[in-house]
């Protein structure tokens, strides 16, 4: 109690605009820190009242046990065989020529970072476009190791075990493996191999129970309205295989929370799509404007502008934007995007 009291005061001075004494200042983040830990230790997963709003909420927590996540990858005799796989390997090669022989600016990026068609295909961690996109969502605006940790929850919590007929079909799934706390130090982890549940299956799932795992009330919002859209119009990857990329776009952001750039990240990741320039990711639009040599500005340059640009790497503008995402100015022409009187610094 008197430690409470006692940061309490600290806040206090900062508040009416005192100076913190530096040890004060380390000691006042030591006693926040500790007090995180043990709400977190001492939580269960109950439901709490909260009297002036009269609802209930679930108290966010962290389980009594580890996880260790991981993907089921697909054996590479079977992946090699997959026509899938094998069409990306020949798009793979014949645009690697291309965008040599139309830009020699990124022969140099294409030399230093080879693709190999088995580890771009390995990428595709989710089975269903349906899980690539809850993925998104539970990623947006946090941190990749967040995302992947709440991912991992809600596996454990909501996955569910992987049927011998869906083994035999290769879907893909995960190994799940739980550590309990209180477990002896030498005990084995608890082992099961789960997949993603579908859609019909996300709608059964408690808003509550969501929120136990981190998920946000938006987010959840969001999660339920994905998996009603999906189930009531009976969506599937073969029915989205055959819509082009602007149907694909125009059909998926109709669901709240999918915007363009989340359904572009499906289109290159997930259905291998060979000419998606997606402007609104900031590291490629950063390295567009570098390797084409115009300025960097917030609201500029626009999609028509580096759609033209990058015309000439039709058709196979996602080759391209894998080498932006993964380009640094050392190896791009040696330059950073040039500065514009929005964005630069003012000189010492």
């Amino acid at each position: 109690m008197t430690t409470i009291r006692r940061s309490a005061r600290l806040l206090t001075k900062a508040t009416q605009g005192k100076v913190i004494p530096k040890d004060e200042k380390t000691s006042l983040k030591k006693t926040i820190q500790k007090t995180r830990k043990a709400k977190t230790q001492s939580a269960v997963i109950e439901k709490v009242k909260v009297e002036k709003a009269g609802i209930e909420k679930p108290l966010k927590v962290v389980p009594n046990f580890s996880i260790v996540v991981k993907s089921i990858l697909i054996p590479t005799e079977v992946l090699v065989q997959n026509s899938d796989y094998i069409l990306l390997a020949e798009n793979i090669e014949n645009g690697l020529l291309h965008l040599s022989s139309a830009d020699p600016k990124l022969t140099p990026l294409i030399n230093s970072l080879p693709i190999d068609p088995k580890d771009y295909f390995s990428r595709r961690t989710c089975s269903t476009s349906f899980q690539s996109l809850m993925r998104s969502i539970i990623s947006q605006q946090i941190s990749n190791k967040a995302a992947f940790s709440i991912f991992s929850k809600f596996l454990a919590t909501f996955g569910k075990p992987i049927s011998l007929e869906e083994k035999s079909q290769n879907i893909g799934g995960y190994r799940v493996e739980k550590t309990f706390h209180d477990s002896p130090p030498d005990s084995e982890p608890e082992i099961s191999f789960l997949r993603f549940p579908y859609p019909h299956e996300v709608l059964e799932i408690d808003n509550d129970a969501l929120r136990s795992v981190g998920i946000s009330t938006r987010k959840t919002e969001y999660m339920k309205s994905l998996a009603e859209y999906y189930d009531k119009n009976k969506i599937d990857d073969e029915i989205l295989k055959k819509m082009s990329d602007e149907e694909m776009i125009e059909t998926l952001t109709k669901v709240k929370g999918i915007g363009k750039w989340t359904v572009e990240m499906a289109l290159i990741s997930h259905f291998y799509r060979m000419n998606v320039l997606p402007t609104l990711d900031l590291k490629v639009k950063k390295s567009l404007c570098s390797h084409f040599d115009i300025p960097f500005g917030k609201n500029s340059p626009s999609h028509d502008v580096l759609a033209n640009l990058a015309k000439k790497w039709e058709p196979y503008r996602s080759l391209g934007t894998y080498y932006m995402w993964n380009c640094s100015s050392d190896i791009v022409g040696d330059k950073k995007p040039p500065v514009t009187k929005r964005n630069q610094q003012p000189s010492n």
